[in-house]
């Protein structure tokens, strides 16, 4: 199985697409601190300080625990966020750069493109169909191309002191020696 040699093929999709996930992972984390803290502010605790009991309210005893907790939980969770969702967008980015690579081709008259990707990527059934359009257009351009010499051969034997058909059919030409 051949590897990709970069995992940042389209490098603005993937950055937007970790940079959302990984505000997600942050927006929820502190919106469960705030519930957290929002529960216990009508709560007291007991607390042992300098051998003294002292009561405090809870959110003052638990709101240092609380918001260290959370930035060690936010960083362990944007880390893990941030390789899994890279790998993730890897599988959809990569063919996207592929077919925009092979449509490039394409455009410019090459009808042996090739839409295969990685067995492992998104998007099989969409590379399995541009497979298929591409075989189909390569024999129907194949058969154009015969068919078209076939005419012309036939044509010209009749007309070949017309110097407009003869210049109607030197386009033809042209446009079909186009695709290779």
């Amino acid at each position: 199985m051949r590897r990709r040699k970069r995992f940042l093929v389209n490098i603005d999709f993937q950055i937007k697409f970790i940079f959302k996930f990984c505000l997600i992972v942050v927006i929820v984390t502190l919106f469960m601190g705030a519930i957290l803290l929002f529960m216990s502010r009508n709560f007291t605790t007991v607390v042992i300080e300098d051998a003294k009991v002292v009561v405090k309210r809870t959110i003052d005893f638990l709101l240092p625990l609380i918001l260290e907790t959370l930035l060690v939980a936010i960083v362990l969770a944007s880390i893990s966020v941030f390789i899994l969702t890279l790998v993730i967008s890897h599988k959809f980015a990569g063919p996207i750069y592929r077919f925009r690579k092979e449509i490039s081709a394409l455009k410019d008259g090459n009808l042996n493109v090739n839409f295969k990707i990685r067995a492992n990527d998104q998007f099989q059934d969409l590379a399995k169909s541009l497979s298929e359009l591409m075989e189909t257009l390569r024999e129907k351009q194949i058969s154009l191309k015969d068919k078209w010499d076939k005419f012309k051969e036939s044509v010209y034997k009749f007309t070949s002191n017309n110097e407009e058909i003869v210049k109607q059919g030197k386009e033809i030409d042209e446009i079909l020696s186009y695709f290779k």
